[in-house]
């Protein structure tokens, strides 16, 4: 059962999310930063042929919610663990472990919940989920502007480049 509970008779009054940073931001610190000064510097990419299960790896031990799919050293896509959800089902609550595991060690309780015949893990590739075509801009560009950006798109990231297609 859901509840709504907001008004005078509760102790919780909202929540605060990174959204509302992003958007507060943008709206109270035009053009004093720029991208440059705190965009992370050392990106983790893939090619659109990676193997989503590699990619499911990757991002377990880097600790990261998304991935730049890159072609020719442009960017080409995005992958985060939301785009990550719908294939998720194929790896199991314990993804790192079962991927790491061959189909004979896991669990018997583990091979029996899984749908899908284990092999199509295997078929499936970063080009199956990603988002095409994403939004960058350059490392000259103001954080107020980018912040407006990702709001305004609804994204959490967004790939710096030294020429932008679009913003």
């Amino acid at each position: 059962m859901l509840t709504c509970l907001t008004g005078p008779n509760y102790g919780l009054k909202g929540i605060f999310t990174k959204t509302d940073l992003v958007e507060a931001y943008a709206r109270s610190n035009a053009d004093k930063k720029r991208v440059k000064e705190y965009m992370t510097k050392d990106v983790v990419t893939s090619s659109p042929n990676e193997l989503l299960y590699v990619i499911l790896l990757l991002m377990n031990s880097k600790g990261i919610s998304r991935i730049v799919v890159t072609l020719n050293e442009e960017p080409i896509g995005i992958i985060t663990t939301q785009d990550m959800l719908p294939v998720n089902l194929l790896f199991g609550p314990k993804a790192s472990t079962n991927l790491q595991a061959s189909d004979k060690a896991r669990s018997v309780h583990d091979r029996k919940r899984t749908i899908f015949p284990s092999g199509i893990r295997r078929l499936l590739i970063a080009r199956d989920v990603m988002k095409y075509d994403p939004i960058t801009v350059i490392p000259d560009s103001y954080l107020s502007k980018v912040a407006q950006i990702m709001t305004k798109n609804m994204v959490s990231g967004i790939p710096v480049v030294n020429t932008t297609r679009r913003s």
